[in-house]
């Protein structure tokens, strides 16, 4: 097998590179690589963290006993190697922070996962030269292929709830320094830099007077993006009142993969923990929430909020939780809402501010491009003022 790089974006692996995570991943120091392959999974999104994700497919010998594994490579950066070091280059509470992956999982965090839920197994971590690492982790083949039943997203939660529940008390986080902290409160300065226009009611209107926006959004739905802006920073303020946690804080449909353990149960095999952090109670659901309405069709939106919450309920439930329950749906539907508002305040930011002119085609477009999410803020935005007494 040629050793030398298939594509030009694909990392050269050299037999010395392989030697430590095959020697974990099989439990012998003898691991012998003979042949590899390196094929590329998936980039970054435009994430200046992420170099890229690649299964490495490694043919070899352990004595006369002949092995064919493959690993996944996962390759980060500090984003200061391509000029955005304030994207997570040197705080390490940054919601970006380009080591805390690697440090997760080095650290004894995901060894406390509750039943259900699990992470990739870690083979090993490698520095490289030009602030760069290297994570090998375990490949993991989801059980339905990527096409989870709307049940399947209720177990999730449920687990979701489990984690939340596992580390709501007799942990410190104080003994990670390197979680995030307070990362809506982080995107929330974002929503300034994206959209100046959005701080000052005045320019609101006026943003929402744009083609684009007319577009976008029914009347009732305008008037909810308007609150939900209006409203956010006192969102935040009561969101931070909630008992915290450790959260994934990533938690969309991509991220978790189905798994059957030995015992017959289905587990939720969480990957990408580069945004872990300390995070109110409640809040994990919520991308879970946005990414099965972004995957099924004609689903109600409160209803479905609501199952995921008593599923995410039951989770802290099992986790023998006493808490109450109003403070977890109050984290659920305060993220969902902050989570929607944030989302197209950035796929909005620029088009509704710079005055450019744009063609119907482009506008059509991006309108049918953030419809599902438009629409879920419809829907949802009215329990603002309820979240907001």
């Amino acid at each position: 097998m040629d050793k030398k790089e298939t594509a030009s974006r694909l990392p050269h692996i050299d037999r010395e590179d392989l030697l430590a995570p095959l020697a974990r991943l099989m439990g012998s120091a003898t691991a012998e690589p003979l042949a590899w392959r390196v094929e590329q999974l998936g980039g970054g999104f435009g994430n200046p963290v992420s170099q890229g994700l690649y299964r490495v497919s490694v043919e070899g010998h352990d004595g006369e006993r002949a092995f064919d594994w493959s690993l996944v490579l996962k390759a980060a950066q500090s984003p200061a190697n391509v000029g955005m070091g304030h994207l997570g280059g040197g705080d390490a509470t940054h919601w970006n922070y380009w080591r805390r992956e690697a440090f997760l999982y080095q650290s004894d965090l995901l060894a406390r996962l509750p039943a259900g839920m699990a992470a990739p197994r870690f083979y090993g971590a490698a520095d490289r030269p030009g602030d760069v690492y290297w994570l090998w982790l375990e490949e993991i083949a989801d059980g339905y292929s990527g096409q989870w039943p709307v049940a399947r997203y209720g177990l999730a939660a449920r687990h979701l709830g489990r984690l939340s529940g596992a580390y709501l008390r007799d942990w410190q986080p104080a003994g990670y320094p390197w979680l995030g902290r307070a990362l809506l409160r982080q995107f929330a300065v974002d929503i300034s830099t994206f959209a100046p226009w959005s701080v000052d009611a005045g320019q609101i209107d006026a943003a929402l007077d744009h083609p684009l926006s007319r577009r976008l959004f029914s009347d009732s739905g305008r008037d909810a993006f308007r609150a939900c802006l209006l409203g956010y920073p006192r969102l935040l303020d009561e969101l931070d009142r909630l008992p915290t946690t450790l959260g994934h804080q990533d938690a969309y449909p991509t991220n978790l993969m189905s798994r059957m353990a030995s015992d017959g149960q289905e587990v939720t095999v969480a990957l990408d923990w580069g945004l872990a952090g300390v995070a109110p109670l409640g809040s994990d659901p919520a991308q879970l929430f946005i990414g099965l309405h972004q995957n099924h069709d004609g689903l109600d939106a409160a209803e479905t909020q609501q199952r995921l919450l008593e599923d995410y309920v039951q989770g802290l439930r099992d986790m023998d939780w006493t808490g109450n329950a109003a403070d977890a749906a109050f984290g659920f539907v305060g993220t969902t809402l902050f989570r929607l508002t944030f989302l197209l305040v950035f796929f909005l930011g620029g088009p509704l501010s710079n005055g450019a002119e744009l063609s119907d085609e482009s506008l059509d477009e991006m309108a049918q491009n953030l419809s599902r999410q438009a629409n879920l803020l419809a829907v949802l935005a009215p329990r603002l003022d309820e979240l907001l007494v």
